[in-house]
């Protein structure tokens, strides 16, 4: 004997608002995909607008570098490393240069090709100078002289700060 089973079609109804209003159903996604734009265009504008130039990032990390206190060969070594690492950063995104794996050496013939007034670049030129002194032939420089670096690199960088920014 085969048992019979109701019929459940009179049960399962689709809902009220897909048999009489299918396009609010399309209105409602579109709405919440506007809405999902909108707000991604404005979080994006936000974030825009809140970073900093790049030549600003250079002079606030130039001035976290701070001048070696003693006359210590690793003091000045990492001086002369974070003068090199933030110049190297600031010509890398102001020139489009990929200076990062370059030597001092390096970043002094991309500088000088760079085709800027001797007088801007000669300050560079003996930074980059006495860095390779101390960084390899372990010399080491006067308070002065570790002042006046930071002090070429300080004004190269504002006087190559581009005029639309």
């Amino acid at each position: 004997m085969v048992t019979q089973i109701p019929e459940l079609y009179d049960c399962v109804q689709s809902p009220t608002w897909v048999t009489q209003h299918p396009n609010l159903v399309f209105i409602g996604v579109g709405v919440a995909l506007v809405l999902l734009v909108f707000i991604m265009y404005q979080a994006y504008t936000q974030y825009i607008a809140s970073r900093k130039p790049y030549w600003q990032v250079a002079l606030e990390d130039l001035a976290a570098v701070n001048l070696p206190v003693s006359s210590s060969l690793v003091d000045e070594k990492r001086f002369y490393e974070g003068l090199t690492r933030v110049l190297k950063w600031y010509c890398g995104n102001r020139y489009g240069w990929f200076l990062s794996s370059k030597t001092d050496s390096e970043l002094v013939t991309a500088l000088t090709e760079l085709g800027e007034v001797d007088e801007l670049l000669e300050p560079l030129k003996a930074c980059m100078r006495a860095s390779i002194q101390v960084k390899f032939a372990k010399d080491l420089v006067s308070y002065e002289q570790a002042t006046a670096d930071k002090r070429s690199i300080v004004s190269f960088i504002e006087r190559t700060i581009p005029i639309h920014s």
